[in-house]
């Protein structure tokens, strides 16, 4: 035994769907769907392309809650992907398209008509990037880098040949800081990318933990901070405006 699931899509008709077109769209079907060994491709209906599908009935729960799922705002990140790449599809078609099982299990596909995300453009800004620099290249007068910084890579940086020499020296070393303009673009979900960087300047950062810097300072003659028992807390109180010790010395 098994349940009919079906899949329309609204600008094609069986006559003119490429062959392409259509095994793009039952591969995308197959892994929406799920229980690849219990859902097999039946027929084309006419009219509008109608994919019939045919689901084993021991896989019936299971596709409709993998549909269910396909409806959710919190949908595992899996099949987002998949709805978003058929629904990509749709788009590219023309096309608006729905997965029905049953009576009450139904998959809109907004396709065509969904809403466009927005194009921000570039925003060019005077700022930084930091990272640890892995390459660094390039045969014309604008030399090409990367610098890694945990699991962002950010390519597409430049500076002049003269900076570069002096990079050249820190290549797999220590954490660096990059100054320059960059171009960034804004994506639909609000996020920035990085398109291009040129670097002006460029400093290498000190490695020293915060108790190092501050021990460091309380062997410096002349200063306070030898006399703070908690010299965290001084560097906050210093950011409200207060000297440091100064508690101390009101006692």
């Amino acid at each position: 035994m098994s349940r009919e699931i079906t899949f329309r899509i609204d600008s094609w008709t069986p006559e003119t769907i490429p062959m392409e077109r259509l095994g793009e769209y039952l591969v995308e079907l197959g892994r929406l769907y799920g229980e690849s060994a219990s859902v097999h491709f039946k027929r084309l209906k006419k009219g509008s392309t109608v994919i019939v599908s045919a689901v084993a009935e021991p896989a019936v729960p299971k596709v409709e809650r993998r549909l269910a799922q396909a409806r959710q705002i919190q949908a595992p990140a899996d099949v987002v992907r998949i709805y978003r790449r058929i629904d990509q599809m749709l788009a590219e078609d023309n096309a608006v398209g729905v997965v029905r099982f049953g009576r009450g299990n139904v998959v809109p596909f907004p396709g065509r008509e969904r809403e466009m995300p927005v194009d921000y453009g570039v925003v060019r800004e005077e700022g930084f990037i930091e990272g640890e620099l892995v390459r660094l290249g390039g045969i014309d007068k604008s030399v090409h880098l990367q610098l890694q910084d945990g699991d962002t890579l950010y390519t597409n940086v430049v500076t002049n040949r003269e900076t570069a020499r002096e990079l050249g020296k820190l290549i797999f070393g220590p954490i660096i800081r990059l100054w320059g303009t960059g171009a960034w673009r804004r994506s639909a979900e609000g996020g920035w990318a990085l398109d291009s960087f040129k670097v002006g300047r460029f400093e290498v950062l000190s490695e020293q933990d915060l108790t190092e810097v501050i021990a460091d300072l309380q062997a410096v003659p002349g200063n306070s901070w030898h006399l703070e028992q908690d010299p965290i807390d001084a560097l906050l109180r210093m950011r409200a405006g207060e000297p440091p010790a100064a508690r101390k010395r009101s006692q």
